[in-house]
């Protein structure tokens, strides 16, 4: 027993004396595995997860003087005259992004977030593989969705390498790498070299490779040069563009990139224009452009239409921005906007006020009085909703016999939506005019400045809102505050007419929108900024309001 023990005493000690030996053998067998597995051949594929712009939160939209346009860095507006009519109203602004946001990637705090797009099947990319050291060593030209047809990448595991990708978006051609220094041939010394319209795309990583298994490299090329997208819009004339011409300037019409940054290292040939490509064929209210490459980093960028026909309307060399910088990486919108002047005119042989495209009668229907002096003579006359019938004139006391005690239906006055409104036989306004919608007057409010004149209290033809071109300041309607007749019950119809309500206190009038309540424009003593208002009671059609019709 003792001896066993003993034994047993010997063993152990043995066992623990060769403990560090076994280990050591065991390490450098894992480590020689190890070395093994990761310096084996490394198979490189390819992923190519798709294309992003830059929208950089200060992206330089910025005048270098500030005569021109106005906005903040990331949108300007420019107005100038097209004729004694119009206006020549551009827009400028970061294209908005258009995927979700698990498909943003972040950015530093001086961008905001890149919008991922897919790059479209059978375009053409090119990636470059480099030492360590910088030194050139391979590469490899891939078809997007055909990657597999090109010539597997080995690479030696264990080692790490840069990847440089980039594409010119085009599904038939894809630059050659060429070198600064034929003899030197290193990242530093590669550049690639293309038309300034090219829309080249660029990526870079390093990695390291691991030998035996395939390495997948994730690839997002970005735009290096700008891209605009022109829109010219005459939807507010209501005529057709039937020509147009547009261009861009400064653009070189070649560039060259470094492939160590990215970066447009020169460019050739003396800066000019680049033209927009239109539709061949227009004949439409809105026009769109084919997205425009701008190879240009100015100060003094221009926008030009250089020609446009707009119905009867033709006017050429139209420069809204001389002073625009278009930040490579970007994407862009450029929208021509034809508005129509604000300013007083006559129309359908009445005094009319155009205010942002629309045109109001300067007067209540009914009145005939010089539209901005407040008195008995600009009172107009009251109608109820839906009824072509006066009710009472804009000096009466009480409701006439044409009052009626039953509602009109909701598109009495509009058969037609708000979009697109239908004048009925039920509208009292002249020819040439309507009842307005519920959008017309909305525009009205939000296109024009809101002020009160006069007491606002009982004094009947002393107060009224003015409602103020935001445009033009000399342009302006006058709304008296007649206040409106009310009716009696609240049950059933027939109904009977009320008194004179609010006469002095209340600016009110008539839109053509019947569906619930009337919907109409109101201003108070009480709430004096001009407003909508929705009532829910169907029973508001009862009232009898004032109305200012607007041009058909």
């Amino acid at each position: 027993m003792e001896k066993t023990i003993k034994s047993q005493a010997k063993t152990g000690l043995l066992i623990r004396g060769m403990l560090p030996l076994i280990l050591f053998i065991f390490s450098y067998c894992a480590k020689d595995n190890n070395t093994d597995i990761s310096k084996g051949i490394a198979l490189v594929k390819v992923n190519i997860s798709g294309t992003e712009f830059n929208t950089l939160e200060n992206i330089g939209l910025k005048a270098s003087s500030g005569k021109s346009g106005t906005g903040p860095a990331t949108n300007r507006t420019s107005a100038i005259s097209f004729n004694e009519d119009f206006d020549l109203v551009t827009e400028v602004s970061v294209a908005a992004q258009e995927t979700a946001p698990t498909q943003k990637a972040a950015k530093s705090s001086s961008k905001a977030a890149a919008e991922i797009n897919e790059l479209s099947p059978n375009i053409k990319y090119k990636l470059a593989v480099y030492n360590q050291d910088g030194s050139y060593l391979t590469e490899r030209d891939y078809v997007k969705g055909q990657e597999a047809n090109t010539a597997a990448l080995n690479l030696d595991g264990g080692n790490t390498y840069t990847f440089v990708a980039y594409s010119i978006n085009s599904a038939t051609a894809i630059p050659s790498i060429t070198f600064t220094d034929a003899t030197n041939k290193t990242l530093a010394n590669s550049v690639v070299q293309v038309n300034g319209s090219d829309d080249l795309m660029y990526f870079k990583t390093e990695m390291q490779v691991t030998g035996g298994t395939e390495n997948y490299l994730g690839i997002v090329l970005k735009h290096q040069l700008c891209q605009v997208t022109t829109i010219v819009d005459a939807s507010q004339t209501g005529y057709n563009i039937t020509a147009a011409s547009a261009s861009y300037g400064p653009h070189t019409s070649s560039a060259t990139f470094s492939l160590m940054d990215g970066a447009n290292t020169a460019g050739s040939g003396t800066p000019g224009t680049i033209n927009v490509t239109f539709p061949t064929t227009m004949d439409a209210l809105v026009i769109t452009g084919t997205p425009t490459i701008i190879n240009a980093n100015s100060t003094a960028g221009t926008l030009t239409i250089n020609t446009i026909t707009v119905g009867p309307l033709s006017a050429s060399n139209l420069v809204p921005f001389t002073d625009l910088v278009f930040e490579p990486g970007v994407k862009y919108d450029v929208k021509f906007n034809l508005v129509p002047k604000d300013i007083f005119l006559v129309h359908a042989g009445f005094s009319a006020a155009r205010i942002n495209g629309q045109i109001w009668m300067r007067h209540h229907l009914g009145a005939t009085g010089d539209p901005d002096v407040l008195g008995q003579s600009i009172a107009g006359n009251y109608f109820q909703f839906g009824r072509k019938a006066v009710v009472a004139s804009g000096t009466a006391t009480a409701t006439n016999s044409n009052w009626n005690g039953y509602m009109a239906a909701a598109n009495a006055w509009n058969s037609g939506t708000e979009a697109a409104p239908v004048k009925t036989a039920n509208d009292p306004c002249p020819a040439g005019y309507r009842i307005p919608t519920e959008i017309e007057v909305r525009a009205l409010i939000a296109n024009s400045l809101s002020t009160q004149s006069g007491p606002w209290s009982t004094s009947r033809y002393a107060s009224a809102v003015i409602m103020t071109s935001k445009r033009n300041k000399a342009v302006k309607l006058t709304i008296p505050a007649q206040g409106y007749f009310s009716f009696l019950g609240l049950a059933n119809p027939p109904y009977t007419p009320g008194a004179l309500t609010s006469a002095g206190s209340m600016a009110i009038f008539y839109s053509s929108n019947g569906s619930g309540g009337v919907n109409y424009f109101r201003s108070t003593s009480t709430n004096k900024p001009a407003h909508f208002v929705e009532p829910t009671n169907n029973n508001t059609k009862e009232y009898s309001f004032n109305i200012r019709c607007i041009a058909q």
